[in-house]
C-alpha cells in the first residue's frame, strides 16, 4: 500500500504540474496553490468553500486597496470575485485530471505486483504435508506436560481422580 500510496502521490505531483494553466500558478501565491491543489478539494465541499471565499477575499483586497468606497469597487469587487472562481475552476479540472492519471498509474503499479506474486509464486518449493506431519508428533513428544488431566474414578463415576505425569529420569 505504501508503494502505491508514493506512485499515486508522485504521479499527482508531477501531473498536476503539467496541467496547469500558467497564468495559474503566476496569479496565485504557493499557499494558494498547494490548498488549490489539494486533492481533498474534489470530494469536501465546506474545504473547497473555504479555499474558494479566501481566494476571492484576498484577491478582492489586493484589488479594491486603492479604490475608494462607491459603485466602482462594487464592480470591481463582482468581477475579480468572478475571474478568482473561474481561475480555481480551471485548477480544479486540471486536480480532477491529474487525480485521474495517478490512480490509473496506482491500479497498475498493483497489476504489476500482482502478476509478480503470481509468477513467484510458480517458483516456490512444494512441500508435501505428510512430511509436515512426521515432524509433528516428535515436537510435541519433547514437550513436557504441564498440568495433570483430571480422570473420572471408576468407583461413583463423579469425583475427579487426578494423576500425575510420569517423571522421567534425569542423569547430570
Amino acid at each position: 500500500m505504501a508503494i502505491v500510496g508514493t506512485v499515486v502521490n508522485q504521479t499527482l505531483t508531477n501531473d498536476i504540474s503539467t496541467r496547469l494553466p500558467a497564468h495559474a500558478a503566476q496569479q496565485l501565491t504557493p499557499t494558494g496553490l498547494k490548498y488549490a491543489t489539494d486533492p481533498q478539494i474534489l470530494v469536501n465541499q465546506g474545504y473547497r468553500d473555504n479555499v474558494v471565499h479566501s481566494a476571492q477575499r484576498y484577491a478582492v483586497q489586493g484589488a479594491t486597496a486603492h479604490i475608494p468606497p462607491g459603485p466602482q469597487r462594487a464592480a470591481v469587487t463582482a468581477q475579480v470575485s468572478q475571474q478568482v472562481q473561474h481561475l480555481l475552476n480551471q485548477v480544479f479540472d486540471a486536480l480532477k485530471f491529474s487525480l485521474t492519471v495517478a490512480i490509473q498509474h496506482g491500479i497498475v503499479t498493483i497489476l504489476i505486483f500482482s502478476v509478480a506474486m503470481v509468477v513467484a509464486a510458480f517458483f516456490l518449493k512444494d512441500v508435501p504435508l505428510s512430511k509436515a506431519r512426521t515432524a509433528a508428533p516428535n515436537q510435541a513428544a519433547s514437550k513436557p506436560e504441564t498440568s495433570p488431566k483430571p480422570e473420572m474414578s471408576p468407583q461413583n463415576g463423579t469425583s475427579p481422580k487426578f494423576e500425575m505425569p510420569p517423571q522421567r529420569e534425569t542423569s547430570l
